[in-house]
């Protein structure tokens, strides 16, 4: 592997001058399609030039994806080698040493770190990486022992199991570089010792974007009562337990997610502060306002209700629905914490969607906090699809 161009691609004129700007895509209608594209391999590093032939960025192609091209550098001099990766991943690492205390962080967010297709996650000396694409995949051999030589670490898991990879053409599995992991692993935050399953669990094992979400939660939660709905392994419950909520309630559709929040309850030494619930979160609600139960502080984590742009309508009137629900059960002058993890729900229309939800439930909500994704999940700045998570607080008359 030369870490050279194997192919040059003209783009056309409104393409050129968005790749110019910074925009790491270019879809195929971008480009002067020929018949070099179609016969590519997937994961090819081509030269982007403009309509005058003048070379102008460096990037891998699959041509089986209509996201045809992922730039890697506008520089079109730069050699895609070892060294290149040793300054992207130094960079990343740099950056999260100064924000964090403790080697537990996303080291890697892709285009936020002008890395298209890798994701690494750091647990201490285990790494989970993320390949969702053909040439991220194909590069591999070039940027794994480089990563390895930089923080020796113990253990890498290797999750090639994401969706994304089969719009890509690549098969789903998972591997293990160096020492197995068997079980959960500890994760600290915020003073609480949670369990992450890096190998079988969701996405890499943990949700290191909501860190700051929840410190956020854990500053109003002493004294208080508290929902965790949507909880998964009860990552708001517990932190809000820990800040010295008195009374928290955790709820989640999964029997063996509730069965880990359980014990990470227990193993922090705030059992005797939770209860847990498995139930679908629709019909918790409605019974917890026929009961009348009310809650001081409410966090609502739902998975994605809009993963892609067809279902943004449907999408948007699920979140109005879900915020009718839970206006009966928030108390007066209680808080609502709200998370949204799709791209598609922007601030602006979820705040309308949740307000308006609220409005119908009869209970009047004032915004005083909106956050997205923790620092070490950085946006970029010409892709807003980096801007996935939006993290909306309200107080309620």
């Amino acid at each position: 592997m030369t870490g050279r161009p194997d192919l040059t691609l003209i783009l056309k004129r409104d393409a050129a001058k968005a790749v110019a700007a910074g925009k790491p895509w270019v879809f195929k209608g971008d480009i002067e399609w020929s018949s070099a594209c179609d016969i590519a391999e997937p994961g090819t590093l081509v030269m982007l030039a403009d309509p005058k032939m003048t070379p102008m960025a460096v990037g891998y192609l699959n041509p089986r994806s209509n996201l045809a091209v992922r730039v890697l550098s506008t520089n079109p001099k730069t050699l895609i080698d070892d060294r290149w990766f040793e300054d992207k991943f130094a960079r990343a690492l740099k950056k999260r040493e100064k924000l964090f205390d403790s080697p537990f962080y996303r080291l890697v967010h892709a285009e936020g770190d002008g890395l298209p297709g890798l994701v690494i996650d750091r647990y201490g000396d285990i790494l989970v990486a993320q390949v969702t694409t053909a040439g991220m995949e194909w590069l591999t051999p070039v940027w794994l022992p480089v990563i390895d030589r930089l923080l020796s670490p113990a253990t890498i898991v290797m999750d090639l199991s994401a969706s994304a990879r089969l719009s890509e053409g690549l098969e789903l599995e998972k591997a293990m570089i160096g020492k197995p992991v068997e079980g959960e692993i500890d994760v600290p935050e915020n003073g609480v010792i949670y369990r992450a399953d890096v190998v079988e669990g969701q996405k890499t094992g943990w949700y290191f974007d909501q860190r700051a979400n929840r410190c956020t939660v854990m500053e109003r939660s002493a004294g208080k009562t508290m929902l965790d709905l949507y909880a998964h392994t009860g990552a708001f419950g517990l932190a809000a337990a820990k800040a010295g909520a008195r009374e928290v309630t955790i709820v989640d559709r999964s029997a063996p997610a509730i069965d880990k929040a359980r014990e990470a309850a227990e193993r922090n030494g705030l059992g005797h502060l939770c209860t847990f619930e498995v139930a679908e979160a629709y019909d918790w609600l409605d019974e917890a306002a026929a009961k009348g139960r009310t809650f001081e502080i409410v966090s609502a984590d739902p998975p994605p209700f809009i993963k892609n742009r067809a279902m943004k309508a449907a999408g948007m009137a699920g979140y109005e629905k879900l915020a009718v629900k839970l206006g009966p059960v928030i108390a007066k002058g209680g808080i609502l914490a709200f998370a949204a993890c799709s791209h598609h729900a922007s601030p602006g229309a979820l705040k309308k969607a949740i307000t308006g939800g609220l409005a119908k439930a009869g209970r009047k909500a004032t915004l005083v906090h909106e956050a997205g994704a923790d620092k070490d999940h950085p946006v970029h700045p010409q892709l807003p699809e980096t801007r996935y998570l939006t993290f909306l607080m309200f107080e309620l008359d």
